[in-house]
């Protein structure tokens, strides 16, 4: 069977013929998938808005929220499968993209928009994927260059400091 796909207001928002929406603006629409053979499913979509947040206010959201992580100059100091440590500036320490698609090298800098889900690891605070919402469409990847080492003798270390010094 073949799939045609619409949506009732393209101004909040489309459809394209797999099957993919895209928000537009915020609103209500009803997005339709009609089959050759006449059957039709429809479904109700409200799209918001959602603010972009800072590496520094992610780190006070709770386990479980979604957020529109906003990156600038967000540097990989270091990957291992799955998971990238990343560091966007030396007052907020680093934190954890882990399980996450976006193919993220030693000394990449991310610039741009992220929607990830917040989880938490032996007190550090991840970044995780929503799914298949999570990608790096708004997202710039460019080649970075090698972090700077910092140095701190282990006994005047906090758990609270341990995402600063990773």
């Amino acid at each position: 069977y073949q799939l045609t796909w619409s949506s009732d207001n393209e101004s909040v928002a489309t459809v394209d013929t797999d099957g993919k929406m895209k928000g537009i603006a915020e609103g209500k629409c009803t997005i339709t998938a009609e089959s050759n053979n006449g059957v039709k499913a429809t479904c109700q979509v409200i799209i918001e808005n959602i603010e972009p947040i800072s590496l520094s206010d992610f780190k006070s959201l709770p386990e479980g929220e979604v957020a529109l992580l906003q990156l600038t100059n967000a540097q990989v100091l270091y990957v291992y499968e799955n998971t990238a440590y990343v560091r966007e500036d030396e007052e907020n320490g680093c934190i954890m993209f882990k399980d996450m698609d976006l193919n993220l090298k030693k000394d990449d800098v991310l610039n741009g928009m992220v929607l990830v889900g917040v989880d938490e690891e032996n007190g550090m605070k991840q970044v995780v994927g929503t799914e298949r919402e999570t990608n790096d469409s708004n997202l710039e990847i460019t080649s970075g260059e090698e972090a700077e080492p910092r140095e701190k003798k282990l006994e005047e270390l906090s758990p609270a400091d341990y995402s600063h010094y990773v």
